[in-house]
């Protein structure tokens, strides 16, 4: 099992979860780091040019985490990384289109390409987007097209 959520639960105003107060720092140094894995390296790269605009907007980011509850946020993390459907894809009846980001460091093409393979007839759709893996969301309009044929 993965501990996602360490990094928050290693701060003492956590306490084991039962804070009175959301644990500040924890939160705001998780939401940091996850903050490096959204998006593609190009994008990045544009947006900050220097490693002082790039810490900056990473404090920015962090300080976002003021909107988030401690207890969801590892809760959603640790069932999203530690929840395998691996061995009941091959039962998958229905039509199926995975559609992945090539530039999603957090689902890259080798994690969505086997979860394909192993569901019986499965079709992939796969696109870049500078926004890596929120690219799945904002730039899915690149998989319009193929999404209306599936749905034909």
């Amino acid at each position: 099992m993965k501990d996602v959520g360490l990094v928050i639960k290693l701060d003492p105003a956590y306490n084991d979860g039962y804070y009175k107060e959301q644990p500040k720092r924890g939160m705001e140094v998780y939401f940091m780091a996850a903050y490096l894995w959204y998006f593609g390296h190009d994008f990045y790269a544009h947006k900050w040019k220097t490693k002082e605009e790039l810490l900056k907007g990473l404090r920015d980011v962090g300080l976002g985490s003021a909107k988030a509850d401690a207890n969801d946020t590892i809760w959603r993390e640790e069932a999203l990384m530690n929840f395998d459907v691996s061995a009941q894809l091959p039962n998958v009846k229905a039509r199926t289109l995975v559609i992945g980001v090539n530039d999603d460091a957090l689902f890259p093409p080798s994690t969505f390409k086997p979860i394909a393979a192993a569901i019986p007839g499965a079709e992939v759709f796969a696109y870049d987007s500078i926004l890596g893996h929120l690219g799945c969301a904002l730039h899915l309009t690149k998989a319009g097209e193929v999404i209306t044929e599936f749905l034909k």
